[in-house]
């Protein structure tokens, strides 16, 4: 069946699109709605945009191209090889309403080869790919106009999405069109340096010989020793750094009379330092800079270089953080005023760094797919915990004020830190308030001015920044979880079983849930066709009774349980017993009595019980504790 192409309506033309996405090597651009940064990404405003999703390409020639696309998509059968990449991009593009930014960028180790078996899989018939050929044609023409139009209008942003638009469809061509765009080529060609081109490091003295300088057009990368990991960090970087100038543009401009966007490669790379381990890294930095010992990674303003290790699970998040902090102290078209330890407001340049930390790119094997905040951002679920289930909030006098030094010294400095997290992702994903914080980080930087962002009074801020994080899971119609992300925190949201079923059932597998306070009840963990994997799960204060404790009790790696408050008893710990990795169980405020010991005893694992609340009798309590000894170190009485 051929899904009509509705006039108003074009949700549908940006799925047909990830059909096409499926075989791309290059940048095409996810939009939903006007972008205040303008460019590579758009996201949609939940309190503006309708329920209607504007269209990707609102061009003359993307009609009968979606028409053919959708029909074509929709013919295959479920044993096709395009079948499945099909099937889930087609889910992955449906732009997210909850106000997060979504791209698609090219993989730099993408080959022509590569390409070509692709296209051969997706469009088996050579008279669907010459058909597809005609297509990229014609809209390369409507794109340019697009491109000449912005220009001339001055809409440099426009213009630089159209651009990357452009690349993303010349990229495709078989026989690839010779169209050139610099922020795309950036990312497409990192190259080592020999040790007889280089000297010794500049800034930490390695000798030539041992460390590895990789370049690309904006990043010199040293690796101290060998990295097998060079490629992949290199294309990182310049990932990031085409994100943050797409996100902050206005900011990225250049100072010139032209006002053009500062688009080609810098003066002076940025520099990036990687220690071949944690020992390494605290050995080099220990003396110069206070607390080391508790960073990942640091970026040095006086010396204008980020510095990180590798080691272990390569994870990428730290070095997204630190140069976001690197970005906007060094690739301003004017000069820099932001002292990190002096200038008030300093929340608001952790904040953003935290935000742009949220950064989740799904392989693709041709592109990346990229998620820049949303509900289910990684550093969000912190800043979602406190306010939501600890309901901890700094007011803003104090908090919104403080310099770096006052900041960073404060003895609860990791829950202001996700005050400034949550904050950032609500600001950043709110329509006009993110034109108008982006524009007070301008003034920060430039000006040193915390007193440009006044968000009100304490009460109205936080029923709003409430709202928002209780709001924004539920925009969702087809939730695309990314595998970086692994923990939710729901709690005191309006979650019900048939919402958690639909939008999380088609992945089981997460390190933490947290449901607290919520509607949820037996049914969410009963459902013959979803079997849950979890590692924490948080049910305090809600309907789960004896009979869902059966289902949670099949998850195989389930380590830790919630389950204060809930109307449960010591049948329901039958469940329980053996469970293989079970470690941590609460069972404050529940009628389980000293029948449950027997089951408690055969958790083999058990090493932590908190029955604060509980009918379990003193003496019984004692009895437990003699069984089982190493409970008596984390465990809380009735």
């Amino acid at each position: 069946m051929t899904i009509p192409f509705p006039s108003i309506d074009r949700r549908q033309f940006v799925q047909g699109l990830a059909a096409l996405a499926s075989i791309h090597p290059a940048a095409i651009v996810a939009a939903s709605s006007t972008f205040a940064g303008g460019s590579l990404g758009f996201h949609a405003d939940p309190a503006t945009t309708p329920s209607s999703t504007p269209s990707l390409l609102p061009l003359p020639s993307a009609e009968p191209f979606f028409e053919w696309l959708t029909d074509r998509t929709q013919s295959l059968e479920s044993s096709s090889p395009a079948w499945e990449p099909l099937r889930s991009l087609i889910a992955s593009l449906r732009i997210p309403r909850d106000g997060r930014s979504r791209f698609l960028m090219p993989r730099a180790r993408t080959v022509g080869r590569r390409l070509t078996t692709a296209w051969e899989a997706a469009f088996p018939s050579s008279v669907d790919r010459e058909t597809l050929q005609r297509y990229l044609i014609s809209l390369d023409g409507d794109i340019q106009m697009e491109i000449e139009r912005a220009q001339t209008a001055n809409q440099l942003d426009q213009a630089s999405r159209w651009n990357w638009l452009r690349a993303g469809f010349a990229t495709l061509r078989i026989p690839q069109a010779e169209v050139r765009w610099p922020p795309a080529e950036a990312i497409l060609t990192p190259r080592r340096v020999r040790a007889s081109s280089k000297g010794s490091h500049p800034i930490t003295g390695w000798p030539a010989s041992a460390y590895q300088l990789i370049q690309t057009p904006h990043f010199d990368i040293a690796f101290q020793g060998r990295s097998q990991n060079g490629a992949e960090v290199a294309e990182y970087c310049e990932l990031a750094f085409a994100l943050w100038r797409q996100m902050f543009f206005e900011y990225a401009r250049s100072n010139e009379q032209t006002g053009a966007p500062n688009l080609s490669s810098r003066e002076r790379p940025f520099q990036v330092v990687i220690f071949r381990s944690r020992d390494a890294y605290l050995s080099a930095l220990a003396s110069s800079v206070r607390n080391v010992a508790l960073s990942n990674g640091y970026y040095n303003p006086s010396q204008s270089v980020s510095l990180f290790y590798l080691e272990g699970p390569r994870n990428f998040s730290t070095l997204v953080h630190e140069l976001t902090h690197q970005f906007f102290s060094e690739a301003s078209g004017q000069p820099v005023v932001f002292d990190s330890d002096q200038t008030p407001g300093f929340w608001a340049v952790e904040g953003v760094a935290l935000f742009m930390e949220s950064l989740s790119a799904l392989d693709l094997g041709t592109a990346f797919l990229i998620d820049i905040g949303g509900w289910d951002s990684n550093r969000l679920q912190a800043g979602r915990y406190r306010l939501l289930h600890d309901q901890i909030w700094f007011p803003w006098q104090e908090f919104g004020n403080a310099n770096g030094l006052a900041f960073r010294d404060a003895r609860d400095l990791p829950k202001r830190y996700s005050q400034a997290c949550g904050l950032a992702h609500f600001w950043m994903e709110q329509g006009e308030s993110s034109i108008g914080f982006r524009e007070h980080l301008a003034r920060l930087y430039h000006r040193g001015d915390a007193q440009s962002w006044s968000p009100g009074s304490d009460e109205e801020l936080t029923k709003n920044y409430a709202t928002y994080l209780q709001k924004s899971p539920f925009l969702e119609e087809d939730y695309l979880p990314h595998t970086d992300r692994n923990e939710l925190v729901l709690s005191r949201s309006p979650v019900t079983a048939d919402w958690l079923l639909k939008c999380l059932g088609g992945r089981t597998q997460w390190n933490s849930i947290d449901l607290s306070f919520t509607q949820i009840d037996d049914a969410a963990w009963l459902a013959p066709d979803t079997t849950w994997d979890l590692v924490r799960l948080n049910v305090e204060s809600t309907a789960i009774s004896n009979g869902a404790l059966s289902g949670i009790a099949k998850m195989p790696r389930l380590q830790e349980l919630d389950l204060s408050h809930c109307k449960i008893d010591s049948d329901g710990m039958e469940s329980l017993r053996n469970h293989p990795q079970l470690q941590t169980l609460w069972i404050a405020g529940t009628a389980v009595d000293d029948r449950a010991l027997s089951a408690l005893r055969e958790i083999p694992k058990l090493a932590a019980l908190h029955a604060a609340g509980s009918r379990i009798s003193a003496s019984a309590w004692n009895q437990l504790m003699q069984a089982i000894p190493r409970l008596k170190k984390n465990s809380t009485a009735p």
